[in-house]
Parts: structure tokens; sequence; C-alpha cells
């Protein structure tokens, strides 16, 4: 397994293919599955972002992942992540990697802390 930063153009397709399978369900993401292509590049691959992938041992990529300040200004110190693993390679461990590769880059790029911000309505993490 390999986690390297992204190349939008290179990697649109790919990462394209996780992201619309993962917002199918409407159970992690805020977004609207019916979410067009043209819009990836604004939700993951922002100038504010930094976007990787993580990749097997024949350069599949099987998930990825966006790091960015979670406010601007005064919050910009600590940082959010948005992780997607692909649905035929979920339960491999790759989140849990992609994972502690943010907090390594987060670290590397002096930030603070992480956040975590949003639970969709429907999720099955309640009260």
């Amino acid at each position: 397994m390999q986690i390297r930063k992204a190349i939008l153009d290179q990697d649109y397709d790919a990462v394209w293919e996780i992201f619309s399978r993962v917002i199918q369900s409407g159970d992690t993401y805020v977004f609207d599955p019916n979410t067009p292509k043209s819009d990836l590049p604004k939700l993951w691959f922002a100038e504010t972002m930094d976007t990787f992938v993580a990749t097997d041992g024949d350069e599949t990529i099987v998930g990825t992942y966006f790091i960015k300040p979670n406010q601007l200004g005064l919050g910009n110190h600590i940082a959010n992540c948005g992780y997607m693993v692909h649905p035929d390679h979920q339960g491999k461990g790759i989140g849990r990697l992609m994972c502690e590769h943010s907090l390594d880059y987060a670290k590397e790029k002096a930030f603070s802390g992480m956040q975590f911000n949003i639970v969709v309505s429907n999720s099955r993490f309640g009260l």
C-alpha cells in the first residue's frame, strides 16, 4: 500500500469512481448522491485542500482523502479531513492507514489538531 498526493489530471476518474460510489448511500457524507462529476474538483481537489490517494501493489487507487484547514483565518490551525475507501476494498485497513497518514501530514504542516464536523441526519451513529 502506498499513499501519495493525488494528481488531478491523472487520478480524476479513479477518485470519481470512489467518490460517486461512496456518496450513493447518503449515510456518510452530505454530498447529494446526484452530484455531477464536474463538481469533483471543487469538492475533493479544491485549492484549500491537499488530496491524497491510496494505491495497492499494482497502482490501483483504492482510497482517497483530503486534508484542509477546518476554518478560515483564525481557525486555520486545526485540520479537517475526509476519507473514502472504494467499496470493493473496504475492511482491509485502508481507511486506518489513510487516517494515520493524515495525522502525520497534519503534524508536518504544523496543524495543532484535527476536528471532524459533519454527521448526516440518517447516520447510524446517534445518541
